[in-house]
């Protein structure tokens, strides 16, 4: 499994108008980095990841904002929001929808590599084989 927040965090993200307008509604409480799989406090409406909130929740019995009693249900409206970013893979450059990001890491993305990786392995074959045959080396 690939780690999703190599792929979606703050540095990767580009900060359009979308961004700009619901930052707050995208952005985990706890590490500040963009949603992945959001989670909100029934009470105060904060968001979190799931994995912030649930290491969170191991600690302490009231959310971060202290609220008592605390619920906390996956946040359709951030899922919504967070569905409109884009991001750019580190690896490939390729802009990839919020949505298709764990597609991408677990398969698009490792193949692209793969075969960019090959087609430059066979490029600098052919520029020895060319040095090669017009220096004609002698061993």
């Amino acid at each position: 499994m690939s780690n999703l927040r190599e792929y979606i965090n703050n540095e990767t993200l580009i900060k359009d108008e979308i961004f700009k307008n619901f930052e707050f509604s995208v952005s985990c409480s706890i590490c500040t980095e963009i949603l992945i799989n959001p989670m909100m406090c029934m009470n105060c409406q904060a968001v979190f990841c799931k994995s912030c909130i649930d290491a969170w929740s191991k600690k302490s019995a009231h959310c971060t904002n202290r609220c008592e009693n605390t619920n906390y249900q996956k946040s359709i409206l951030s899922q919504n929001i967070l569905s409109k970013l884009k991001f750019i893979c580190k690896k490939c450059e390729k802009v990839i929808n919020y949505d298709d990001v764990k597609d991408h890491s677990l398969i698009k993305c490792y193949n692209d590599t793969k075969i960019n990786l090959l087609l430059a392995s066979q490029e600098e074959n052919k520029a020895m084989d060319t040095v090669n045959s017009k220096h004609k080396i002698i061993l």
